[in-house]
């Protein structure tokens, strides 16, 4: 038995998937692209599940190996149990200088990489520096 092919196996899927549906129309607004992949293998590589279960979301690396293949790898965290913890929150944001508060509770100020040109040197850095220096240590004393 000989294998079948399919030149054209995207052409026809794609007008009807493209232009016919309501919903179509709206992900084509959003920039959302529509492809139709007939016939095709998945490999998964799950943390938990031994198979993929139904109506369960994975979040994940999908990776084309060749033409009908892919090989799907999830993601290290669930998005239910992902917890973005924030640390050295910043107590103040300026053009020169940020000063960040630390797990131990204290302030550290940071400096950012200066923009040199030539009306702004490296005099003029350390002069801006300072009265941001000045502004930001009063967060100090109420803290």
């Amino acid at each position: 038995m000989r294998p079948r092919v399919f030149p054209e196996r995207n052409s026809v899927m794609s007008k009807n998937v493209t232009t016919s549906t309501a919903l179509s129309k709206i992900n084509n607004e959003h920039g959302w692209n529509h492809n139709v992949d007939l016939c095709m293998d998945v490999k998964t590589y799950l943390r938990n599940d031994h198979i993929t279960q139904i109506g369960k979301d994975y979040s994940g690396v999908l990776n084309r190996d060749s033409d009908y293949h892919y090989t799907f790898t999830e993601g290290g965290l669930e998005k239910k149990n992902a917890v973005s913890i924030l640390r050295s929150p910043h107590v103040y944001r300026g053009s020169c200088v940020n000063v960040v508060r630390r797990a131990d509770g204290n302030l550290y100020p940071t400096f950012n990489r200066p923009k040199y040109s030539e009306g702004f040197g490296f005099q003029d850095f350390c002069i801006a520096a300072a009265k941001e220096l000045i502004e930001a240590s009063s967060l100090g004393e109420n803290n």
